[in-house]
């Protein structure tokens, strides 16, 4: 039991149990693992605009909750933090109404008061851009290998990558580790490059003229409105990219 005020102890006795020691009780706290109460609160991170900057709109990108910083006063939060960061939430803040407070809320900007997180990253699947796939604050995937990851005990390769951040390279709103665009190896063979597609279903070989980091490889698809895209080009590429649903006649070498 923490006693963060000389009167704490009484409290606690009048009101019932404070697991999180923000002086809320537990039944009446809308996050009772993360302080969000007047006697101790938790440093938010928040979408700050110069324009209107009493409006305190968290970040619809939630944080792991033991590695945020706890707060008595904004002065915490920018002193650790730096200024504009972070807000310290000690009013049990909740944006979107959902019952679940911001500090706790694995989707702060969007109402989920189920807080269902099926693939466990820490990010609901509410707002999730990969619900299936791990790559939130709590557990992560290699975006090349697809290895799960966590940068402590999990690591990608040197030369993968760890997405624990919803990162979304192509802003379509799939995050990287789930989108169906997939990585291509390219080997060479003598003169001759063999560009290997590796599928969830099938693994397509293509050989192309003359090697790899000479020619440029792109590839088409169709989405669901049957209108036909390009990925990005690259010139001098020893990677090249793919769809799963590509075949032989959606790649070609220009």
């Amino acid at each position: 039991m923490h006693a963060y005020t000389a009167g704490y102890d009484a409290f606690v006795a009048k009101f019932g149990n404070d697991l999180d020691g923000d002086g809320i009780p537990d039944e009446e706290d809308n996050c009772p693992t993360v302080p969000n109460g007047p006697l101790l609160g938790t440093c938010m991170r928040w979408d700050y605009s110069p324009q209107n900057p009493l409006q305190k709109r968290p970040s619809y990108l939630p944080e792991n909750p033991s590695q945020m910083i706890r707060c008595k006063s904004q002065a915490d939060c920018d002193n650790n933090l730096g200024p504009n960061t972070h807000f310290c939430s000690m009013n049990q803040e909740d944006w979107d109404l959902d019952g679940v407070g911001d500090v706790c809320d694995n989707c702060p900007t969007t109402f989920n008061f189920d807080q269902v997180d099926f693939d466990e990253d820490g990010i609901g699947d509410a707002c999730d851009n990969c619900p299936k796939t791990p790559n939130g604050p709590l557990f992560g995937t290699c975006v090349t290998s697809r290895a799960p990851c966590n940068n402590k005990d999990l690591l990608c390769a040197t030369s993968d990558f760890c997405s624990m951040n919803q990162e979304d390279s192509d802003g379509n709103r799939l995050g990287d580790v789930c989108d169906k665009k997939i990585n291509n190896t390219v080997t060479l063979n003598g003169t001759l490059a063999t560009v290997c597609i590796d599928s969830i279903e099938t693994s397509s070989y293509y050989t192309i003229n003359p090697d790899c980091c000479n020619t440029t490889i792109t590839c088409t698809y169709r989405d669901n409105n049957n209108v036909e895209h390009l990925l990005p080009r690259k010139d001098r590429i020893c990677k090249a990219y793919g769809f799963l649903r590509c075949k032989t006649l959606m790649l070609r070498v220009t």
